[in-house]
């Protein structure tokens, strides 16, 4: 038959457009035996749809893949009834069973199957083949022999391993198709033209570990987890059943870290990988972990060092335990204010963390959980949180740094905007703070410490703030009899500075430190804020650099699979066009550890096929992209 210049071929095309019409949208099994009790004669059937088995000799093991399975030793078997309780047609259905082949007997070795020994051999089965075929898995469904289709798969499943061994079966009016999985890995496919009314053939029997109790194609080994499916799996659900089998069969165990000392209060831990990343309280257990090992990190705390990362491992039913210690870091006349903001304060109040005791009172602003690390207080232009008459600088604070984190709306185009700061509204005008400048002259930060107006040293930044994002905005402000002096820094980067040598007007100002709002009224913030310090000396650039570090939020990541079809291509493989991976890849495989963002799929050009054109793909956090 002529083939197609197509990744898409027209016959393969126009089969599965016939098989929609009595496609199942029910992924879950008509019949499940897990095998995990002994249950005398019978086996219950774990689906609840009622096929409960018979047991004809074969002796149940306490050994399993998961749990308990059964043990054949060539002249028992286990009979499921006839599929009478199937819904009628059955045009797809895919079946999977775990395996432990011995090779002890030459011949092919029958696994599961509703196939009748004797003419016409109608029915479909999974088998264990024979030596001279390869040991590797066969799958059939025959019509009326010699109408058939066998497809073998392409590795040796006789091995006295663990083998999940998938075979789909797909009929129409005018054809007959198979496919075969082993360890959720596609390995092939049959095609042949022919018909058959239902692969529920009612006159027989569905049989594990023989093909009929006259005693063809005896098993010997042992067979677990046997699912049977009214529809025709495709690669991604077969692949994610024998993942999350292999995870079953590994166990689940807990984890859970104590942090001391209890005076750290905010301090967090997490895990890096795994079902279950979230910052975490101490004390707290994160379970149904997967056995294996993972790595526990700390949160960065203001005025504390955190412990380094722990290796923790994780075993079948039991918790893992960690303790992570934080040290405190001298603060004297350095830190004197701190608001993390990772909590909701429900007095009104926020708290000062650094012990200084500069609680601030709440008007108006709203907590929310959407912060850089936790929670922050949003502001909607007419609210602000007041601290009071605290931290000036001049006197005998002569230098003071501030940083707050700051995320304000592309689409405001206001005035400035106020962050947070003690700088007067009114005149004299005197004191220091931050704010957001207007869209007309780029959205920068301003840094601002005045004197009486005119004198001051304000200082606009470089880098565009209002664009949706976290930012950090640090600034150096410095009173001296000397001179006044302002640093200004964006994202741990220095961004530029304004100095007035000699004498100047006090920068002492009369009115509170105030967040969202200038004191006493004017430049609203609309937008949010979060992790808010002051130190009573000039950090250095290096310095105002780790405290970036620390706080950024850790980078996004996703993955990437594309499924290239039909598998009659061989060869065909595909590539991202940029990212820290791309290396041509096969159909199925996953491109882990990419940013998120957008990625270009492109295919490889392959002799008598046109290749598909290039597909734009969004990787998302945490999730796998697919393409096909």
């Amino acid at each position: 038959m002529k083939r197609y210049a197509s990744f898409f071929f027209f016959v393969l095309g126009l089969s599965l457009s016939v098989f929609s019409a009595h496609a199942s949208t029910n992924t879950a099994p008509e019949v499940y035996f897990n095998f995990n009790a002994d249950n005398g004669a019978v086996v219950e059937d774990a689906s609840g749809n009622g096929h409960a088995g018979e047991v004809h000799g074969a002796q149940w093991n306490a050994q399993g893949f998961i749990g308990g399975c059964y043990e054949f030793q060539g002249t028992n078997w286990i009979s499921v009834g006839d599929a009478s309780g199937f819904q009628d047609p059955v045009m797809e259905l895919t079946a999977c069973v775990w395996v432990r082949a011995s090779d002890t007997l030459p011949n092919a070795m029958f696994v599961l199957g509703n196939s009748s020994a004797t003419e016409p051999y109608a029915g479909w089965g999974l088998k264990a083949s024979s030596v001279v075929n390869g040991r590797c898995a066969e799958v059939s469904l025959v019509a009326s022999f010699p109408q058939h289709a066998t497809v073998f798969g392409s590795s040796n499943i006789r091995n006295d391993f663990w083998h999940m061994v998938c075979g789909v079966f797909e009929i129409s009016t005018n054809l007959l198709r198979t496919k075969v999985y082993v360890d959720g890995t596609y390995q092939g496919m049959y095609e042949r033209v022919g018909s058959h009314e239902s692969l529920n053939t009612e006159s027989n029997l569905i049989y594990i570990g023989l093909q009929d109790p006259s005693g063809v194609a005896p098993f010997q080994g042992l067979i677990d987890e046997v699912r049977i499916y009214q529809t025709a799996l495709s690669s991604e659900t077969i692949t994610s059943l024998y993942q999350a089998d292999q995870i079953a069969a590994a166990g689940v165990g807990l984890a859970s870290c104590t942090i001391l000392p209890a005076e750290a209060v905010g301090a967090q831990w997490k895990l890096t990988s795994g079902p279950e990343t979230s910052w975490q309280e101490s004390g707290a257990v994160v379970t149904n972990l997967p056995v294996g090992a993972y790595t526990v990190s700390f949160k960065s705390l203001s005025g504390w060092q955190k412990p380094s990362d722990e290796i923790v491992n994780v075993a079948k039913d039991a918790v893992a335990s960690v303790t992570g210690l934080y040290s405190v870091v001298s603060t004297t006349n350095e830190l004197l204010l701190y608001y993390s903001f990772d909590q909701n304060a429900s007095t009104g109040l926020v708290s000062d963390l650094s012990g200084s005791g500069y609680d601030g009172t709440i008007v108006g602003a709203t907590w929310s959980e959407s912060g850089l690390s936790g929670g922050c207080y949003s502001f909607d232009g007419s609210d602000r949180i007041e601290v009071g008459d605290v931290l000036d600088v001049g006197g005998s604070l002569t230098a003071l740094t501030a940083c707050v984190w700051a995320k304000l709306p592309p689409t405001w185009a206001g005035a400035e905007v106020f962050l947070f700061g003690k700088l007067d509204q009114n005149h004299p005008y005197t004191g220091w703070g931050f704010m957001a400048s207007r869209p007309d002259v780029g959205d920068k930060a301003i840094a601002a410490l005045e004197g009486e107006w005119p004198i001051g040293v304000d200082i606009y930044g470089t880098s565009d703030i209002r664009d949706g994002t976290w930012h950090m905005v640090s600034a150096v402000f410095e009173s001296t009899p000397e001179l006044m002096r302002t640093r200004l820094y964006v994202d741990g980067q220095f961004e530029g500075e304004t100095v007035r040598p000699g004498a100047h007007p006090s920068t002492v100002s009369l009115v509170d430190l105030w967040l969202g709002e200038r004191s006493p009224g004017g430049a609203n913030l609309v937008g949010e804020l979060d992790e808010i310090r002051v130190y009573g000396k000039a950090l250095t650039d290096g310095e105002i650099a780790s405290l970036y570090a620390e706080d950024a939020p850790e980078p996004a990541f996703g993955s990437l699979s594309c499924t290239i079809a039909p598998a009659e291509a061989a060869g065909a493989q595909w590539k991202l066009l940029s990212g820290p991976q791309t290396d041509w890849q096969e159909s199925g495989s996953v491109v882990t550890n990419l940013p998120v963002g957008a990625y270009t799929v492109s295919f490889k050009s392959l002799s008598g096929w046109q290749k598909p054109s290039d597909e734009l793909v969004n990787v998302v956090q945490d999730a796998v992209a697919s393409v096909t």
